[in-house]
């Protein structure tokens, strides 16, 4: 018996210890997602045409990610492009990445920010290139759909902007939820606490099984 107890107690630390590392899981919530319809490329980022979105801010919040949706033509790239997040004046962030790291029709995200923004501000996601050409260059993807939010191509070299119809294919994080709350009010759609419940009880249960499992009433001790 005491073998059975130990093995008891063993199995509730090793899954105490899941539990606690699954329950303080953060995932970043999505506050802003352009509506994915009727896509078309905004054309190959290049020295004379630079991506521009402006995204206007509904609302006081903190931005925790950014994601960006990014295509190679279907080739690989060598070319490397420079993307900024910009409030007004101020760099709020700004990274170089080559093309070679950027997958075909996928989201780019930009993780760990922490960008404080007001209402009414503007927030500014720009996209360039100093080396690219037309057959080394990516783009990304815009929707063609009408918004508030203006879409620029920006002619670094002559410092002049045409506006695009439509808006980038962008998402905006700004919220982080523990995994419990996310998986119980996102999908499973239950108070948190019956998730709470529910994976305690399972916990239970498998410890039980295993103890079948090691345990038949029917083995006999030598």
């Amino acid at each position: 018996m005491k073998a059975k107890h130990y093995t008891i107690l063993i199995l509730s630390i090793i899954i105490f210890i899941i539990l606690y590392n699954i329950y303080n899981i953060e995932v970043v919530v999505s506050s802003y997602q352009t509506e994915q319809t009727r896509l078309f490329p905004f054309g190959c980022i290049s020295p004379n045409k630079a991506l521009k979105q402006y995204i206007n801010i509904p609302y006081n919040q903190t931005i925790r990610q950014i994601d960006i949706k990014l295509a190679t033509y279907a080739r690989k790239n060598t070319n490397n492009n420079t993307i900024s997040i910009i409030k007004g004046n101020d760099l709020l962030f700004k990274k170089q990445v080559n093309s070679k790291n950027i997958i075909d029709n996928s989201f780019y995200h930009i993780q760990n920010l922490n960008i404080q923004l007001n209402k009414g501000d503007k927030l500014i996601i720009s996209i360039e290139s100093k080396d690219a050409t037309e057959h080394n260059c990516i783009t990304a993807w815009v929707a063609d759909i009408k918004t508030a939010n203006k879409l620029y191509q920006y002619d670094v070299l002559t410092d002049t902007y045409n506006e695009i119809k439509g808006e980038l294919v962008v998402e905006l994080y700004n919220n982080k939820l523990p995994l419990p709350q996310y998986l119980s009010t996102r999908f499973l759609q239950i108070p948190v606490w019956i998730f709470y419940g529910l994976t305690i009880l399972l916990s239970i249960l498998l410890i039980l099984v295993i103890l079948i499992i090691l345990y038949p009433e029917n083995r006999r001790e030598n």
